[in-house]
């Protein structure tokens, strides 16, 4: 449950950067933005390597490719795409992209079934009114 919360509060600070990205920061030029929120998140966070600089040590050459793997898969790419998206198009259309994500996990892992077809279905209706409103 902890994690659903976690994930729950992400979300929701997800949906106040697109706010802040498509009102306050609409100005700025094209790929500028994409390209500065990483730089400066990454920025944000590197005094918690000296913080975790212990842990780092175990890490292998194994482990720094799906590191930086997950990086670019998690936060870089996404977040230029995302970033751009929001820009181009109205916050709240592009806010359905969120509807792909369990659809893309089921995918993934190959576990689609009638039932989760059936809940996707209902979960994209439920948005689609809740958004278009």
């Amino acid at each position: 449950m902890q994690g659903v919360l976690y994930a729950g509060t992400a979300q929701l600070l997800v949906a106040v950067g697109v706010q802040i990205i498509s009102k306050k920061l609409a100005g700025f030029p094209s790929m500028l933005v994409p390209v500065l929120l990483p730089a400066i998140s990454g920025c944000i966070l590197l005094p918690m390597l000296w913080w975790y600089r212990h842990d780092i040590t175990g890490v292998s050459g194994q482990d720094a490719g799906w590191l930086l793997l997950a990086a670019l898969t998690w936060v870089v790419l996404p977040g230029a795409l995302m970033v751009r998206g929001v820009q181009i198009s109205d916050p709240r259309l592009v806010s359905l992209t969120a509807l792909l994500f369990p659809f893309f996990v089921a995918v993934i892992e190959r576990q689609i079934s009638l039932r989760f077809a059936a809940g996707f279905g209902l979960m994209s209706a439920g948005f689609i009114v809740a958004v278009a409103a």
